[in-house]
């Protein structure tokens, strides 16, 4: 019994979940591995590719375990970077987004989404879109 317990533990992982909006445990469905070695550079690295699922809402995600040679914690160990997807950093809409017309709706929802996964680039252009549909709504002109 106490086997079956310590592999269960093996098999999750505490990770901030989409739905529950905080930590929470998450069992690993499925894993892949990966790994690369360049003899050139002599760097090495690699990969763990999981399908999670949160014990509290049961909403299935994907988290990403990756390391290299190069990055090192203090004690000469590879520091680990998680990156989960969807990104958990989604901003939240402004109150009353129902009030919007359709068209300043959907461009300020799709600048959400660019903001929400680090797209700066089409985000600034979301914003000028944003600001574009507001006038064209409103019939402003450029004078």
């Amino acid at each position: 019994m106490q086997k079956s317990a310590a592999k269960q533990k093996l098999l999750t992982r505490k990770i901030v979940c989409m739905e529950c909006n905080r930590q929470t445990s998450h069992d690993i469905l499925h894993t892949e591995e990966s790994s690369d070695f360049s003899e050139d550079s002599g760097i090495h690295g690699g990969a763990s590719y999981h399908t999670v699922r949160c014990r509290g809402c049961d909403t299935i995600s994907f988290a990403e375990v990756c390391w290299n040679s190069e990055d090192e914690d203090d004690e000469g160990q590879p520091v680990r970077t998680t990156i989960l997807y969807p990104s958990r950093a989604v901003r939240k809409p402004i109150e009353g987004l129902y009030y919007l017309p359709n068209k300043v709706r959907a461009v300020y929802k799709e600048t959400l989404a660019a903001l929400s996964n680090k797209a700066p680039i089409l985000a600034a252009i979301g914003i000028r879109a944003v600001v574009e549909a507001v006038c064209a709504d409103k019939d402003s002109s450029k004078s």
